[in-house]
C-alpha cells in the first residue's frame, strides 16, 4: 500500500467515526426527549413522546377544543404531545408531493379474552401553511368526528 492511499484509508475511517459519532449522539437525545428526561424545549423538531395515562386523559377532556387554523405549537398546548410525527402527502398513486404533517394521539390496549389490540386515536393534519386543516378521530365521541375538510 502507498503512502497516498495510506493516507486516504485513514481520513476515510476517520470521517466514517466521526459519523458513527454523530449519529450516536442524535439517538441517544431523542431517547432522553422521549422519555421525559430532558426539558420539553430540548427537541422542538422532534416532539413525540410515549402515550401515558396521563397524557391520554388529557387529549380525551380537551381534544374538542381544536378548531381549523390552530398552529402545531397551540396544539401541543391543548393536548400536549403527539406520539407519532409523520408527513402528510397529496392523495396521487404516483408521486405524491408532501403537503404539510400529522401529529397522530393514540392509545392502544389488549382487551380480553383474546388479547385482541383497541385503538382509539386523534389525528391531526396541518396543510402547507402549518396551521390544522382536518381533524380526525376514533372512539372519543362518535365514529368520525371531523373538523375541516
Amino acid at each position: 500500500m502507498t503512502q497516498r492511499t495510506h493516507v486516504i484509508v485513514v481520513v476515510f475511517a476517520g470521517m466514517l467515526a466521526i459519523l458513527v459519532l454523530v449519529l450516536g449522539l442524535s439517538a441517544t437525545r431523542r431517547y432522553f426527549a422521549r422519555s421525559g428526561k430532558e426539558a420539553d424545549s430540548a427537541m422542538p423538531e422532534d416532539p413525540t413522546i410515549a402515550p401515558t395515562p396521563e397524557s391520554w386523559k388529557r387529549v380525551i377532556v380537551r381534544h374538542k377544543e381544536l378548531v381549523k387554523g390552530m398552529t402545531p405549537k397551540q396544539v401541543i398546548e391543548i393536548l400536549g404531545r403527539p406520539n407519532e410525527i409523520s408527513p402528510l402527502y397529496e392523495p396521487e398513486h404516483f408521486n405524491p408531493r408532501q403537503i404539510g404533517r400529522t401529529y397522530v394521539y393514540r392509545e392502544t390496549k389488549l382487551v380480553p379474552p383474546q388479547q385482541e389490540i383497541e385503538a382509539t386515536w386523534l389525528r391531526v393534519d396541518f396543510g402547507k401553511q402549518d396551521h390544522v386543516w382536518t381533524v380526525r378521530q376514533n372512539g372519543l365521541g362518535g365514529d368520525s368526528w371531523v373538523i375541516g375538510k
